[in-house]
């Protein structure tokens, strides 16, 4: 009795356990052994033990269980329990009778242990009962049945261990693919991750494995200098022939070596097929000798072969003659050929009649109808190119037609070639131009090739030529297609325009007729200081956004209760550029009252607005205008803030945009029509207007589009004005000093001679024929003068004369006169030309020039040059004429005024004409805010309570680099330690309006004074002190600073001299 007999169901636990065991010491063994000494011999044989083991432990233990299972319950006749009867003893007896027999079997009785016969009959048990029965049976008798462990666990409550079918050994005689060499081991990962660290040791195996190997891994370094010890190549002396031996005849030693190959017996047919039947591959060698050579198919002798011979195999072998070939075919003649089956193609032609050809057919006679179709095929293409010998691998020739059969487009000219020996020469002939037409009807194939290539020269030139033809044909109908659609769209846009323009005449119409009352009525008014010049203009802009937003004090506009502030930003302001105007507007109340806790908030009454398209378009250079039209969202929030409220927008340079946006928002604008204000802020529009209004101008010409034209103009003025000793010449729509250039007839040659003639004439000279020689010889020199004195003003937007007169004349211009002083004096005058037609002057003031006398950077306010009645007159004249004409707004009225040499007589000049709203009444806002004064139009003086005068010098186009270094709450800590402030109780002092918050190397500063030369040598004062503070010996910075200090200068010194003519 084994082990296992002893055991009972209640201890197969234990059994589990143990085998647990068995394969955790198996396991803690493998742990402890060393990896580098891994033998796994040891470990395969330790794991086979190990299933073998466990597979004689399991069949034991399942042959006891099923031995004490648990017996099935037998019933007598009178259905009285007798005994039981145990599953495999039913087996038995169901296997030895058949199911109608009486059968007997060994119980086991209640009482005891004891095993007696009993007859079972076959009628005891239902027969569904019997079915039911053989089917657990058949699964348990059957292992691998899926039902049998569910049998076993519903008859005896035994769960047996679910065992994984092993895969069947493969047989030794199949092929098994994959590498049959051992994978290298690899280096450890510390050596891998540090090439520093010392190497693992090299064992036996390792060493046994090659020095490649022990490189590849990374155990010997790759810059390892490996010596091998013996060397495996061992020099050796080398005999040296003289030349002459090379060239011996060897015929002479095969005719003595004849004799002995008398007994040898080449059986090359043998051979061969033994060889092919070995390797079971094709052979499709060939080898080329000379064609003195001989041709012979050699092989390795067989064992067979070298018992037949009766001499000793000699070292060489006399060569048979072969057969020669054709002489026409190159190279074909030395072709030493391997090939089982092969054959010819003499001319096109198989010889069909040949040994070779006749063995090839008999060989594959099954599938002979593909290969004849192959062999016609190749015979056409060799016949047409008159190839005179091509030979043909006959097993080559045999798979094509096989793969053919199955895929027929794979007989191609290249797949043909491929089956033939001498393919190379072949080919060659192939390429050969004209081959194909020495065949007997190569002159028709010849003259068909040349139809046919002549027919499609003919078609090929016909189609280009219709290919051109529909190609102009499809451009042209493009360029039709979009000129229409160019044409519709440009229709629509100027019924457009015109819609807009007639919304803006009935909305303008209503805001004059309703203008009393809306003035003296709570409004909000729109700032949008755009610049809508032409594009021409706005691309020499630098910064556009900057030249838009100079007009921030527009929101002093707020010192009046009834207005509410939308003001559109030109560019995006952070929080301390909002807190300064927060701050600024704050001061309102305070001013009135002149108290400083009088300060209320206005951030209800104003709004900043700046267009999303901003963003959009960072290098378009756009008008604010623009930006505005291209942005709606910002549209729909002011449309949501002037909702039913009297509402118009203050423009900047109006433009067709500005319409849009008018007719967007539902307002009117307060300002002339587009064209209307274009027309006329041009420097030749201007004249007109004052030509008009019969006020007096510079002596001059207007409207010049070609040089003939301007050469005429010019040499007649000159001719007319010697006295004049510079002319100017200025673009139309150019602004703020940019389009002018300046030419002085002193440096003419002629000009002397031309005031010897005006003394010579006297009062004769006006007359045409006086001055007709003059004329013609500044006529004559005048073009070479221009090109080499002629310079514009602004060298950063014209660079050369030629590029300022090409401006010139595509655009147009005028040419005015100097005034024939050095000392002269510019004044600007800004009047407002109401909705109703009443006009007003808001201010007037002195320019101040610094870089150019020709541009001007700052005012003083109110202007002391011209007599009050007199520049009232003229105004007053000219306001008339604008409104004739409908223009409306503000406007700008450019004079200069100087004393006339010799009589000392003030003459007053009208130059130049701005239908917009500018810089002066924008600075104007924040002295009126500031002050709380007001400006007397009748006498041009301001005054503060009613009886105070006040002097102020105003500039938005200061500029410093090094202003950029500071922010703003610096700088006005600085200004706070110098003294540089406002006084709100004496209402003078200094303010600054700030401009760009993202450079911030602009300025604009607003001062105030009791009077004029104190309120200049503040100015001066302050830009000194602050130029000082931000400036250092070696970062002065690019500023204007010092040019302004220099002119104001110059203004104090021209004051104090009047002051003491006038003592």
């Amino acid at each position: 009795m084994t082990e296992f007999d002893k055991l009972s169901t209640k201890d197969t636990g234990h059994l589990l356990v143990k085998v647990q065991e068995d394969i955790a010491l198996l396991k803690d063994r493998l742990l402890r052994q060393n990896p580098n000494e891994l033998d796994l011999r040891a470990i395969q044989e330790a794991i086979e033990l190990t299933e073998k083991s466990l597979k004689e432990k399991a069949e034991l233990l399942s042959h006891k269980v099923d031995s004490e299972a648990t017996s099935l319950r037998n019933f007598d006749q009178n259905g009285q329990k007798s005994q039981q009867v145990t599953i495999e003893e039913l087996q038995v007896l169901h296997a030895k009778q058949g199911p109608s027999a009486t059968s007997y079997a060994m119980v086991r009785s209640d009482e005891g242990q004891h095993i007696q016969p009993v007859a079972i009959s076959a009628s005891i048990m239902a027969p569904g009962r019997r079915v039911v029965l053989e089917q657990k049976l058949r699964a348990m008798l059957n292992p691998a049945n899926p039902k049998s462990r569910d049998v076993l666990n519903e008859a005896y409550g035994i769960q047996l261990p679910l065992i994984e079918h092993r895969q069947p050994r493969r047989d030794a005689s199949r092929v098994i693919t994959g590498s049959t060499v051992d994978k290298l081991a690899v280096i450890p990962v510390e050596n891998r991750r540090d090439p520093l660290r010392t190497p693992p040791p090299i064992t036996d195996d390792d060493a046994r494995r090659g020095i490649l190997n022990l490189s590849e891994r990374g155990l010997i370094p790759l810059g390892a200098k490996i010596t091998l010890e013996p060397t495996p190549v061992v020099p050796k002396p080398i005999t040296l022939h003289e030349f002459d031996e090379s060239r011996r005849d060897r015929k002479e030693f095969f005719r003595k070596k004849k004799d002995a190959l008398a007994g040898v017996h080449l059986d090359v047919k043998t051979s061969v097929t033994r060889r092919n039947q070995q390797s079971g591959k094709k052979s499709r060698e060939a080898r080329r000798v000379s064609s003195a050579a001989a041709a012979m198919i050699v092989t390795e002798p067989t064992m067979d072969d070298r018992l037949q011979l009766r001499n000793p195999m000699p070292k060489f072998l006399e060569p048979i003659e072969p057969i020669k070939p054709p002489p026409t075919t190159p190279a074909t003649d030395a072709i030493v050929v391997r090939e089982k089956y092969r054959f010819s193609i003499y001319n096109g032609e198989a010889k069909e009649n040949t040994k070779e050809f006749i063995k090839f057919k008999q060989h594959y006679c099954i599938a002979w109808g593909s290969i004849a179709t192959i062999i016609r095929k190749l015979e056409q293409l060799l016949g047409e190119f008159s190839v005179p010998l091509g030979l043909v691998d006959g097993e080559r020739l045999a798979d094509l037609a096989a793969a053919s059969e199955v895929d027929p487009t794979l007989v191609t000219p290249d797949e043909l070639l491929k089956v033939i020996m001498n393919r190379d020469d072949v080919i060659a002939l192939m390429k050969n131009p004209g081959r194909r037409y020495l065949t007997s009807n190569g002159q028709e194939r010849a003259a068909t090739t040349i139809q046919s290539k002549w027919r499609a020269f003919k078609a090929r030139k016909a189609y280009l030529h219709y290919r051109r033809q529909k190609w102009a044909a499809s451009i042209i109908a493009l360029s039709w297609l979009m000129m229409l659609k160019v044409g519709r769209i440009r229709r629509q846009l100027k019924q457009t325009r015109i819609e807009q323009l007639d919304a803006f005449r009935k909305k303008f119409k209503t805001l004059g007729s309703k203008w009393k009352r809306i003035k003296k009525s709570r409004r909000v008014v729109i700032h949008m200081p755009s610049l809508g010049l032409p594009h021409s203009i706005r691309k020499d802009m630098l910064e556009i956004g900057k030249e838009q937003n100079m007009q921030m004090s527009r929101l002093c506009d707020l010192m009046d209760p009834n207005v509410d502030i939308i003001y559109i930003c030109p560019m995006d302001l952070d929080d301390e550029m909002r807190q300064y105007y927060s701050k600024l507007l704050t001061l309102d109340s305070a001013i009135r009252t002149v108290k400083r806790d009088g300060q209320k908030p206005l951030s209800e009454r104003y709004t900043f607005v700046v267009p999303e398209a901003l963003n959009s378009f960072p290098k378009h250079k756009m008008s604010l205008a623009t930006l505005l039209k291209y942005s709606p969202k910002s549209l729909k929030r002011i449309k949501q803030l002037i909702q039913g409220r009297e509402a118009y927008i203050m423009p900047g340079v109006i433009s067709k945009d500005d319409l849009y946006v008018a007719e967007t928002l539902g307002v009117s604008i307060l300002g002339s029509e587009p064209e209307v204000a274009h027309l006329y802020s041009s420097k030749s529009g201007s004249k007109r207007i004052f030509q008009h209004a019969g006020v007096t101008i510079p002596p001059g010409e207007f409207d010049i589009y070609s040089l003939n034209q301007l050469q005429d103009a010019l040499a007649q003025l000159i001719t007319d004005n010697l006295d004049v000793k510079r002319w100017l010449l200025k673009l139309d729509h150019q602004t703020e000093g940019r389009g002018i250039a300046y030419f002085d007839v002193t440096n003419m040659s002629c000009y002397l001679y031309a005031k010897k003639q005006a003394e010579r004439y006297g009062r004769e000279w006006a007359n045409r024929w006086a001055q007709e020689q003059t004329y013609s010889k500044i006529y004559e020199e005048l073009p070479i003068a221009l090109a080499q004195h002629a310079k514009p003003v602004c060298q950063q937007v014209y660079k050369t004369w030629d590029k300022f007169l090409d401006e010139f004349l595509s655009e147009g211009g005028i040419l005015e006169a100097c005034p024939p002083t050095d000392e002269y004096t510019a004044l600007t005058v800004n009047i407002l030309i109401e909705p109703d037609g009443s006009i007003s002057t808001i201010c007037s003031g002195d320019q101040i020039h610094a870089d150019c006398q020709y541009s001007c950077w700052g005012f003083s306010i109110p202007q002391t040059s011209v007599s009050p009645n007199v520049i009232n007159e003229v105004c007053q004249r000219i306001a008339s004429a604008c409104r004739e004409r409908r223009i409306f707004g503000y406007v700008d009225i450019d004079f200069i005024t100087f004393l006339e040499p010799g009589t000392d007589k003030q003459t007053l000049w009208a130059t130049d004409l701005d239908i917009a709203y500018r810089d002066l009444p924008s600075l104007f806002n924040t002295i009126h805010f500031m002050s709380n004064g007001t400006f007397d139009s009748a006498n041009h003086e301001m005054r503060v309570n009613g009886t105070e005068e006040r002097f102020a010098v105003v500039s938005n186009k200061l500029r410093h680099t090094n202003l950029t270094l500071i922010h703003y709450g610096v700088f006005f800590q600085m200004c706070r330690a110098h003294g540089i402030g406002f006084d709100i109780k004496e209402k003078q002092g200094t303010v600054f309006n700030l401009i760009d918050d993202h450079n911030r190397d602009s300025l604009s500063m607003v001062v105030i004074g009791a009077n004029l030369q104190e309120t200049l040598a503040t100015f001066a004062r302050n830009l000194s002190l602050i130029h000082q503070e931000i400036s250092t010996p070696n970062m002065q910075g690019v500023t204007n600073f010092k040019a302004v200090i220099k002119d104001i200068e110059g203004i104090l010194g021209t004051t104090a001299e009047n002051a003491l003519d006038l003592e």
